[in-house]
């Protein structure tokens, strides 16, 4: 085994939690350095550990990483969640780069974040339901149509505390409309796609 033997015991005990396994082979036989993948798999298991529920729709954050598509298979699954949940961010040009090797203070943040929910990016902000799929107040609602037509809870035409109020108070996002230019750029974009 290659690990030292101060780290034997840990080794040891991650792989009892199954937070690392016979399958992880680089990491855990040949001595190599953890890196960004492997640590979003490893940290995707503990927050399972944790009775953490998955996120269920990842297709957002999927488009949100620049370099999603180079990102191995064996690791995209774990990445999203872990990028989701804001365990491990990205970096500041939109990359998430999951063959980097983990830092020492990536390592860290990742074990904070995991401990505690508040220091994960965006911790504070509300989560809203749209149809089964959980949203920012500003994150696209749709992000299968161009760019510009693209609607958030944020282009309904009232604040976001009112809307808070309107939904603890039984409302949806039904019973609001858009912003009119919002609006009126999407219905034109559904009456191009008809075809005639």
């Amino acid at each position: 085994n290659c690990w030292d033997s101060w780290a034997q015991p840990y080794l040891n005990k991650a792989m009892e939690m199954g937070l690392i396994t016979e399958e992880d082979t680089d990491f855990r036989y040949n001595g190599l350095p953890c890196t960004r993948g492997n640590m979003a798999k490893i940290a995707t298991r503990a927050f399972e550990y944790l009775k953490e529920e998955d996120i269920a729709d990842t297709s957002t954050y999927a488009t949100k990483l620049k370099d999603y598509s180079d990102i191995p298979d064996k690791f995209k699954k774990y990445v999203l969640q872990a990028y989701g949940k804001g365990i491990i961010s990205g970096y500041e040009d939109g990359t998430f780069r999951s063959d980097g090797i983990l830092t020492r203070a990536e390592a860290s943040s990742v074990l904070v974040r995991l401990i505690d929910k508040a220091e994960r990016p965006n911790a504070d902000e509300t989560l809203y339901d749209y149809f089964g799929r959980k949203v920012t107040w500003t994150e696209p609602l749709r992000i299968d149509v161009p760019e510009q037509y693209q609607v958030s809870l944020s282009d309904i035409s009232i604040s976001q505390a009112i809307y808070d109020e309107a939904v603890a108070n039984g409302g949806n996002i039904s019973t609001k409309t858009l912003s009119r230019s919002k609006a009126m750029m999407f219905e034109d974009l559904v009456l191009q796609s008809i075809k005639y």
